[in-house]
This record gives structure tokens, C-alpha cells and sequence, in this order.
């Protein structure tokens, strides 16, 4: 069970919550920085710029607002990126791929018959995958299977009715629980894109 609020264009919170209890899993990002709180570790995580940081993530070019796309990502939109992809057809899925110089790339895969967003991959120069992710197309995604490989995260969320919703800025805003611990979250895409 869990919650997602998205506030386009580079906002969003997200809770993963186990059969019982308070959430275990809290994302969030202002746009700006993103903040993630793992209950079972009890660590804070913090991350400045997350543009630089989720660009560097999703492998994609430069001058990516990282923030914009992967709120659309969870939104189950194709999100609108900078430069022209190498197109593909795969059976019944369209393949769009972005591939910077160094050899990242960023590829969706598109539902031939509907047009909305069935798949995604991420890899960094050196071919790691950073990121996957798979959609149950709709007008709004039913489920999203997320793998974070480079972050040791995976989530499966099925998702409820999409309701409007206008949360306050604070809702994007993860606070530091008083005597968790600070962990470093290394997002090797980033570091390699900042380069």
C-alpha cells in the first residue's frame, strides 16, 4: 500500500507502506532536492539538485530537468526530453532511445496501440543499469514495477483510483526524523555526468 502525489511539473511525494504499520519507504522532491527516508534501515537520505541528480540517473542528456522527467515517469507520461531518439519498432511497443556521447542512454518503450508509456531503461556508459521500470498502460498507469539496481531498490505498486488532490509545498518536503541516521546516497549516473 502506499501513497503518490504529483504536483507537475517536478514535484512529487511518494509512501511505501508493508501490510501494517506507518510508511517504510518516503521519497519526495520540491524540485530542487530530493529527500528519501528508509524505516527499516532508519537512515535519511538527501539529495541536492535533483535535476542534476535524476537526469544523471535516468542516463539522459544534458540540459535534462531530471526533477520534470521523473515526475512524469510516475505520472506514467512520456516526458518531454531534449535532442531527437533513435526510433524503433519492438512487436507491439515503439522504442525511443536517447544516448549521450559517452554512451548512456535513456529508452522508452511506447504501447503501439494505445500511445502511452509501457517501459523504461536507463544505463550509464559503462552499460550498468540504473534504472527500469515497467507501466500497466492506461489513461492513468494501474501498476508500476520500479528497479533502482545501482540503489538496491525495488518497488511494486498497484495503483488505485487517481484522484485531484492540492497539497500544500510541505507535502514535498521530507524532514530528517529526529534520531535517524544520515546515510550517503551515491548516484553513480550523476557523478559521471557532472564530468
Amino acid at each position: 500500500a502506499g501513497t503518490l502525489v504529483v504536483s507537475p511539473p517536478d514535484r512529487f511525494r511518494v509512501e511505501l507502506r508493508g501490510p501494517i504499520g506507518p510508511a517504510q519507504v518516503v521519497v519526495t522532491c520540491d524540485g530542487h532536492d530530493v529527500r528519501a527516508y528508509m524505516a527499516p534501515k532508519n537512515t535519511f537520505y538527501a539529495v541536492k539538485d535533483a535535476d542534476a541528480a535524476l537526469g544523471g540517473l535516468l542516463g539522459a542528456g544534458e540540459g535534462l530537468r531530471g526533477a520534470v522527467v521523473a515526475t512524469s515517469l510516475l505520472m506514467g507520461r512520456v516526458p518531454l526530453l531534449p535532442a531527437e531518439p533513435t526510433l524503433a519498432a519492438a512487436g507491439p511497443l515503439a522504442n525511443a532511445t536517447w544516448a549521450r556521447a559517452d554512451n548512456a542512454s535513456f529508452t522508452l518503450g511506447i504501447d503501439g496501440r494505445t500511445a502511452h508509456l509501457a517501459d523504461a531503461r536507463a544505463t550509464d556508459p559503462k552499460g550498468v543499469v540504473l534504472f527500469t521500470g515497467a507501466w500497466e498502460p492506461d489513461a492513468w498507469p494501474k501498476a508500476l514495477s520500479l528497479t533502482l539496481p545501482t540503489l538496491d531498490t525495488q518497488a511494486d505498486v498497484r495503483f488505485g483510483a487517481w484522484n485531484p488532490a492540492s497539497p500544500t509545498d510541505a507535502a514535498f518536503v521530507l524532514e530528517q526524523p529526529p534520531g535517524s541516521l544520515v546515510g550517503e546516497m551515491k548516484l553513480p549516473a550523476a557523478e559521471a555526468a557532472a564530468r
